[in-house]
């Protein structure tokens, strides 16, 4: 059967094939349910870790996926639907390796321009700007203040040992 090939397929290679960024590929006893759970190494969602559910009733030629992760994303409701060119056009030819591929590039690309949730629904792009920067910034200062954090306990932990030298100014050719 093509569902049970491709799984053990997957199995062998997914951590290389996905770049480290897929997890718990599991297939259903009766082979109509495979989830998966996707962890992007980059970008906004990145280190998240979301489950997926596909439902392979009519697989090949058709595929359907729902997210079983509270998320906030403009392509994936939470605890539902997700909106995917590839689904929609899902054909024979395709595989469970290309759906898993297609469903993490939804984090690194994600489509503003046609939202499936209504938290991204505007007239304008500035919504999709805004969750970018946000989420952005809000990592920025999160990885500053473990930065300073980190500095801190160094410095105070190594403080008796580790004494910062003393410029003296009587030297000569030393700056301060």
């Amino acid at each position: 059967m093509r569902v049970l090939k491709e799984y053990k397929a997957l199995q062998r290679n997914y951590l290389k094939t996905f770049n480290y960024q897929v997890f718990a590929i599991e297939l259903s006893d009766c082979m109509q349910e495979l989830t998966f759970t996707l962890e992007p190494s980059e970008g906004t969602w990145k280190n998240g870790r979301f489950k997926f559910k596909a439902c392979l009733e009519g697989y090949p030629s058709s595929v359907r996926v729902s997210c079983l992760s509270d998320i906030r994303h403009p392509n994936i409701e939470d605890f539902g639907g997700i909106c995917l060119n590839l689904i929609d056009e899902w054909n024979t030819d395709l595989t469970l390796a290309d759906l898993i591929q297609g469903i993490l590039f939804l984090f690194y690309e994600p489509n503003f321009e046609d939202p499936l949730t209504s938290y991204f629904e505007c007239g304008s792009e500035e919504p999709a700007e805004d969750f970018m920067k946000n989420n952005i910034d809000e990592r920025f200062y999160e990885n500053e203040a473990r930065v300073d954090l980190v500095q801190n306990i160094v410095k105070s932990t190594f403080s008796v040992i580790y004494q910062e030298p003393t410029c003296n100014h009587s030297q000569i050719a030393l700056e301060c």
